[in-house]
């Protein structure tokens, strides 16, 4: 009988790899064209390649110099993945994002068996084939970051704790800590994989004792007191010198009712697309059908939960952990007071896994009806955000107008987004520039630095002209006038190309061709 059952989970399981290979086949294919390669993406390479050639993690970026930053574990295993990507398959955007679409489809894989757990063979595959059609999953498939990678921890440690509808059992606890534990290596917003499993056992366990969450607890701090402490052997003082970062690149000391008031802000921006640098997929379908349906999902569950009905009492149960994890996702992202764009994929995989959920109280018409008006609606967002990027103008164009220029082994200060092209050690980013107080320093720093070129986008004109509105990207934007007076003065033009695309980093000047123009000087021998 076991064996009948074996047999007939296996069957099932075979149309999901095959959607989920020919997915792969099909993203693959438009992996580097969408979205456009952002600067993270070539720092977190480049960040990469550092430790590589130092045969070490305990380094900062080459080409941020000045720059204050701070050497940690707390990235560790990311920059490990990312190595061997790029020792497979050369130091190309396309390896390091194929890393992402990789976990990607990791993801959807775990998707399945989500919504096989909540409803089924069927509802699995219908929430799978759900967030693999959304704009937020397929940036995030395709972005160089870690928020994919973090999305594997955070749908494992969902499975779990539905596994055992909130009462993980010591064993299971340990799994949850190893987990969220190993995600520290990845990215400091592991935390919210915490607050996820947190909340889910504080709403689930019976109090005052509250075991597994304990367990949980210490077996996670124990994972983060281990990459902690690797990062004290990197920086004695990392944890003044990490936080103070954060203060000053991130803003994260503001008070509590600011970072509340800052998150409600967060899905306003993302619902109209306002960005500095990232670009931001059209959520608005995503942004208004989940708060709908977690409003539903809520009454039904405030209005079921007393039912005596087996099956009713396992969708509560199930339902109870959906919303707590729900509740532990937003009440986390304020505690780190971070709200990165690329994040919001966390709140579009558990929506839509609520979405699913209340769909289950429907008959099977209507369940079949919602989830293909879904799907619908999804292809149509998708293919109109998708066909601009098609016909723009590709990252490995960019590059070889570029390479027309400036040599690939010459000392340069340009965009950090032409970091893929460059030998290692050889591009020192604009962000250092603001640390210099005087003309003069910027000559000494040229000169220690072997700079023979320098790359000026009209992207600093306007930055300049609108300061100090962009110091978030580039820091004070007073040195842009020294850096052109300079270029004037002790360099010569060497050429101009244009490129809508990669010569302005700022969301608003893309593919305009008013901000299109990159001049490259080359730097004259005193």
């Amino acid at each position: 009988m076991m064996n009948r059952n074996a047999k007939h989970q296996t069957f099932e399981l075979i149309p999901t790899l095959i959607y989920i290979l020919f997915y792969g086949l099909i993203s693959g294919a438009f992996l580097t064209r969408f979205p456009f390669v952002h600067s993270d993406e070539a720092w977190l390479a480049g960040l990469s390649r550092d430790m590589q050639t130092a045969g070490g993690f305990g380094v900062t970026e080459s080409f941020f110099d000045l720059k204050p930053r701070v050497p940690h574990a707390v990235r560790i295993l990311f920059h490990a993945l990312q190595t061997v990507f790029i020792r497979l398959f050369g130091y190309e955007i396309s390896s390091v994002r194929l890393l992402s679409l990789a976990a990607g489809l990791a993801c959807l894989l775990i998707l399945y068996y989500i919504g096989k757990r909540l409803g089924g063979a069927w509802i699995g595959a219908g929430l799978m084939i759900l967030v693999s059609l959304d704009m937020s999953f397929i940036y995030a498939s395709h972005f160089a970051r870690q928020e994919i990678l973090l999305g594997i921890s955070l749908l494992s440690c969902l499975f779990l704790l539905l596994k055992c509808q909130g009462l993980p059992s010591p064993r299971q606890s340990l799994y949850l800590a190893a987990l969220t534990g190993i995600s520290v290596g990845i990215h400091p917003n592991s935390f919210l994989c915490a607050a996820v499993c947190g909340s889910v056992m504080l709403c689930s366990c019976p109090r005052p004792h509250n075991r597994p969450l304990i367990l949980y607890t210490c077996a996670t701090g124990i994972f983060a007191a281990l990459f902690i402490g690797i990062s004290f052997l990197y920086d004695p003082r990392f944890i003044p010198n990490y936080f103070l970062y954060g203060e000053q690149e991130f803003e994260l000391s503001r008070s509590a009712s600011g970072r509340v008031a800052q998150f409600l802000y967060y899905f306003k921006s993302i619902f109209r697309q306002e960005s500095g640098t990232y670009y931001i997929p059209d959520l608005r379908l995503e942004l208004i059908l989940i708060p709908i349906f977690l409003i539903l999902l809520l009454l039904a569950w405030l209005f079921l939960k007393s039912s005596l009905d087996e099956d009713v009492v396992s969708w509560c149960s199930h339902t109870r952990v959906l919303l707590s994890a729900m509740a532990g996702l937003a009440a986390g992202m304020v505690v780190i007071g971070r709200y990165n764009q690329t994040s919001i994929v966390f709140f579009i995989l558990l929506g839509w896994i609520l979405v699913m959920q209340l769909l289950l109280l429907f008959g099977p018409a209507g369940r079949l009806l919602s989830i293909a008006a879904a799907m619908a609606g999804l292809l149509w967002n998708g293919s109109l955000q998708l066909t601009p990027y098609i016909n723009m103008p590709t990252y490995d164009s960019y590059l070889e107008q570029l390479s027309r220029l400036v040599p690939r082994d010459a000392g340069v200060i340009a965009n950090l987004n032409t970091e893929f092209y460059f030998d290692q050690g050889v591009l020192r980013d604009y962000r250092n520039l603001p640390y210099m107080a005087s003309r003069r320093e910027l000559e000494n720093y040229l000169e220690i630095n072997k700079i023979q070129y320098i790359c000026f986008t009209d992207e600093l004109d306007y930055i300049y002209e609108n300061r100090p509105n962009y110091n978030v990207i580039y820091g004070n934007a007073s040195f842009i006038k020294d850096l052109q007076s300079y270029c004037e003065s002790d360099c010569t033009l060497v050429g101009t190309f244009e490129n809508p695309m990669y010569g302005p980093r700022i969301i608003s000047l893309l593919g305009t061709k008013e901000y299109a123009s990159i001049r490259v000087y080359r730097v004259e021998e005193p």
